[in-house]
């Protein structure tokens, strides 16, 4: 809970929706910030200093550094010459203390949704292990807003040999599982793999997407199809900083489709 962020506002007589006007975000994101569930990004984060009166620093103590992964990945990546140089600077710089030692070149969420609330998830991955060892396992988190009895998931991979995915923890709301690399991905070898899984009302009404991005990305794309769009209220996205926390990706690393069968969100 960031009582700071909700004192602040209180004092100014801003609420929610006055803060997201001001910030040019979902008042969602602006939940998120007072649950302590996100960290803003720099540009949020000024923005909402500058409407509350108070210093950066007083409503976030330690900004500072929070995105270092990321933005150390995208700095090393603007400065190399093409894709294998780049990875060979991260796995210099970072390949030892990465969550995984995995790095996305490309990440994109497919979701296609049924009138009736089911759907069709594929996330689909363009990664290095950026590590200094082979790396045999890819831990994944999946959350949702409704209660799923029942998941089937299928693994594909461009390699030779299979992928393979096992679910290690099953609850209701939340479920973890990981991507088995049945030959295991050698240094700075790229793979592109996908895993997809489907269940019954997954979306009803007033329910929202909650996309993590859980290792420095270069791009994400996230396309959302829904066939009766109302449905749909919003799409989150969120990324996993050095400290383990999550936070509101940079801006850049978004890129929403919209067209009249997506659902177009913040």
């Amino acid at each position: 809970m960031n009582e700071r962020l909700r004192s602040a506002m209180a004092a100014a007589r801003l609420d929610v929706d006055a803060v997201a006007a001001a910030a040019r975000v979902d008042t969602k994101t602006v939940q998120r910030w007072l649950a302590g569930r996100t960290v803003p990004y720099p540009r949020h984060r000024w923005a909402v200093a500058a409407a509350l009166g108070q210093a950066e620093s007083y409503l976030w103590p330690e900004p500072s550094g929070m995105d270092s992964y990321g933005a150390r990945f995208r700095q090393l990546w603007s400065s190399s010459k093409d894709e294998a140089e780049a990875l060979r600077k991260v796995q210099g710089s970072l390949g030892s203390t990465l969550p995984g030692q995995l790095v996305n070149m490309d990440h994109r969420a497919t979701i296609d949704i049924q009138p009736d609330g089911s759907a069709t998830i594929r996330q689909t991955y363009r990664s290095a292990d950026v590590s200094h060892a082979p790396l045999m396992v890819v831990s994944r988190d999946l959350w949702f807003e409704y209660p799923q009895p029942t998941i089937r998931f299928r693994a594909h991979c461009d390699r030779s040999v299979p992928l393979q995915v096992e679910l290690v923890r099953d609850f209701s709301n939340y479920k973890q599982l990981l991507c088995n690399f049945v030959k295991p991905l050698q240094p700075l070898e790229v793979v592109t793999f996908s895993y997809s899984y489907d269940a019954r009302a997954m979306f009803l009404r007033d329910h929202f997407w909650d996309q993590r991005v859980v290792a420095p990305t270069k791009r994400l794309h996230v396309s959302i199809t829904h066939h009766k769009g109302k449905w749909l209220t919003g799409c989150v996205v969120s990324e996993e900083s050095q400290s383990g926390l999550m936070q509101d990706p940079d801006p850049d690393l978004v890129i929403h489709q919209s067209s009249e069968e997506v659902c177009s969100f913040d």
